[in-house]
């Protein structure tokens, strides 16, 4: 499977014709390539999933550049990590590596940061903790990597897009995004138990417990 793959997919559902690569020259590829990475960083902040993100320590920017030039709210500098896709946490070592997925909520274990751009054409990550660690998505060149419940809901939230654009038929519109809400409500529920079972071990089937 390949970009071009959950593109068509998308394309086959609202009944569109496939295109050939994402660079092609036409409306439907450059409304795709206007939304496709928006679309991913917007399905992976909306929901914890398990996969796709790392915590690094991050590099400090030299320590003779002023950092309350950016902001004076803060002590330190970063670079952000130059495969960055968003980034979602920065805090502690320790404070990350507690981060699971299915407690996302617990946000208030995690320091406040901004990002900005150097001037330079480089973005660094402006916090108040001396040695940060930052949680991030990365960026990703082969779609084989997503779960296919998470790469349906990619393609399904393409077809939103594009059906809001490109169409003008409202039942093919409402049809998208109820397949987008099904196959995101199952990778996330998927996503969850992933980690469950790797805190407390896989679950036994029922017929096997007395065995």
């Amino acid at each position: 499977m390949n970009k071009t793959d959950i593109v068509n997919n998308c394309l086959l559902f609202l009944g569109l014709k496939n295109i050939n690569n994402l660079g092609q020259n036409s409306e439907i590829a450059k409304i795709i390539s206007t939304q496709y990475d928006n679309c991913l960083r917007e399905l992976m902040d909306e929901q914890p999933y398990d996969f796709g993100y790392r915590i690094v320590s991050l590099a400090r920017i030299p320590d003779s550049i002023d950092v309350r030039q950016y902001d004076i709210r803060f002590k330190y500098a970063y670079y952000l990590p130059q495969n960055c896709m968003f980034l979602k946490y920065v805090s502690t070592e320790g404070a990350l590596q507690r981060y699971c997925p299915e407690n996302d909520e617990d946000e208030y274990r995690y320091d406040r940061f901004r990002q900005v751009n150097d001037g330079k054409g480089r973005i660094i990550v402006l916090s108040n903790v001396p040695q940060a660690y930052a949680l991030y998505y990365e960026k990703q060149e082969d779609v084989n990597v997503y779960p296919i419940d998470f790469a349906n809901a990619f393609s399904m939230l393409l077809a939103v897009k594009i059906a809001q654009k490109a169409t003008d038929q409202v039942e093919k519109l409402n049809a998208s995004i109820q397949m987008f809400n099904y196959y995101r409500d199952i990778a996330l529920a998927k996503s969850l138990n992933r980690q469950y079972e790797y805190k407390t071990g896989p679950k036994v089937p029922n017929f096997l417990k007395d065995r």
